[in-house]
């Protein structure tokens, strides 16, 4: 596997790289284009002049989808957000399962062609075929037309499109994120494929409910499990697993499937509602971000790996992250996408980078034991040999009868000597969630002796934790329910 500034020497010496990683030597024998060396930034990457989004597109011809201003940016940015618009419930091409009403961001398509996966832009007004998957890049929200449904990715998601069965009003696959569903004034049923199952739900006609697929693990289990939550603020929700009896809801309720079981289990309270039921629009904080990436996306090109491995190096930190949250939202699709980001564990002098990366291997672990193996391979493809076995212990974590012990209080004030970055810092994030304590002064990139010998008197008080604090917090990055 090439490293990621072996494959910025390829790209930067006139080498085509496949999505697959199959180097298709394209070399201009006049060029003289210089290589980059180990540890520096290839030239070109750090003087991004970014438009803004907002700016409407020329028309294009007939023949192609035209590209519409995003309407939650053409405004005042201190104004209210424009509502989102009700589904029209004008019929879809024939043929089409969706089509694409409203981008505030970037949302991309993938489709297969044999082996390998094919990405591209998705653009306002595109027709979606059946089979074709969606993926939301954090934090855009895009609005799409199911016919008389409507929904609104918000933030990370992925979704395969698909025709309906006999007197369903749409169908659609979750594979990952979060979702609005929008029902019409009519009402009628939808089936939504989650990790093998397929659910028919009947929500209160006209009233939105929001889906989060994401998966379920405890700190130390191995491997997670997949699960699918509805978010019901209000009305009545009927619900069948696989064509079997139905099961019926009243709002406000949080309602937990788990695939595997095939079973339900509610908790009340409009509290625990995520907000973006209520108001799917972005932040005026995400707009920020949307615009910043979008504008870097406007000046760039080459294949979508390419762009993104380059954003990992912007000098704007919100550009620097977001790239890595676009790799991990790939990679639920194209696991290709998961060795770059598991590469990223290595970079010294970058801690936002690896928290990311941290975050996104942590997700892909807790949707099932295959997603969870392949972690573990990629770090044995990626990390240093003697960072393998540590990296992985610290992702899987420690069950909460042992995250107080001695032994697993000692194994983690002493990788903070460990010589690979990742380490470090997955130790410190590990040992300040257990304890409460901050960082006690230590930098992951610069290690020095008084911060280790803080976390070294505090293992040996036998009592690390602020007054003696004995109930240990779940480990940042995994999701319980």
């Amino acid at each position: 596997m090439l490293t990621l500034v072996g494959l910025l020497n390829l790209k930067y010496a006139k080498v085509d790289v496949l999505s697959d990683d199959t180097a298709v030597a394209a070399i201009d024998a006049d060029a003289d284009a210089e290589l980059v060396p180990e540890g520096e930034t290839p030239p070109g990457l750090l003087h991004r002049s970014a438009p803004p989004i907002f700016e409407p597109e020329e028309e294009q011809p007939d023949t192609e989808a035209p590209v519409d201003s995003d309407p939650a940016l053409d405004r005042d940015r201190d104004g209210p957000p424009p509502p989102v618009p009700a589904p029209e419930g004008e019929p879809l091409p024939p043929g089409a399962a969706a089509q694409v009403e409203q981008i505030v961001g970037i949302a991309l398509r993938a489709s297969r062609d044999g082996e390998n996966w094919q990405w591209e832009r998705l653009e306002a007004q595109s027709t979606l075929q059946p089979g074709l998957i969606v993926v939301n890049l954090p934090p855009s929200r895009t609005i799409l037309d199911l016919g008389s449904v409507g929904v609104t990715l918000v933030g990370r998601a992925d979704l395969r499109v698909d025709l309906p069965g006999p007197d369903r009003e749409a169908r659609f696959d979750l594979i990952d994120g979060d979702l609005l569903l929008r029902p019409s004034a009519e009402g009628g049923a939808v089936e939504v494929g989650v990790s093998g199952r397929t659910l028919t739900l009947d929500p209160p006609p006209g009233q939105p409910i929001g889906l989060s697929a994401a998966g379920v693990r405890a700190p130390g289990e191995p491997a997670g499990r997949p699960g699918l939550t509805i978010a019901l603020s209000e009305g009545s929700l009927t619900a069948s697993v696989d064509g079997g009896a139905s099961e019926t809801f009243e709002g406000p309720a949080l309602i937990a499937f788990d695939p595997e079981a095939g079973s339900f289990a509610t908790s009340a309270g409009a509290e625990a509602l995520p907000a973006w039921i209520d108001d799917p629009e972005p932040t005026e904080a995400e707009l920020a971000d949307i615009e910043a990436f979008s504008g870097f996306f406007s000046d760039s090109s080459g294949p979508l790996p390419f762009v993104l491995l380059e954003g990992t190096m912007d000098e704007e930190p919100a550009i620097r992250r977001l790239s890595v949250a676009a790799l991990g939202a790939m990679g639920s699709i194209d696991p290709g996408h998961l060795e770059l980001v598991a590469e990223l564990l290595n970079t010294p002098d970058a801690p936002e980078l690896r928290a990311e990366a941290m975050t996104i291997l942590l997700r892909q672990m807790a949707r099932g034991p295959e997603e969870a193996a392949m972690v573990h391979r990629l770090l044995d493809r990626v990390a240093p040999a003697e960072a393998v076995a540590p990296m992985d212990r610290l992702l899987t974590g420690y069950p909460e009868d042992r995250q107080q012990s001695p032994e697993v209080l000692a194994e983690l004030v002493g990788a903070l000597s460990s010589p690979n970055p990742g380490v470090r810092q997955l130790a410190l994030q590990t040992l300040m969630t257990i304890t409460g304590r901050d960082a006690q002064g230590y930098d992951p990139d610069s290690p020095d002796e008084d911060a280790l010998e803080s976390w070294r008197s505090l293992l040996s008080s036998g009592d690390p934790s602020p007054r003696g604090r004995s109930s240990p917090t779940p480990k940042a990055g995994d999701r319980r329910r």
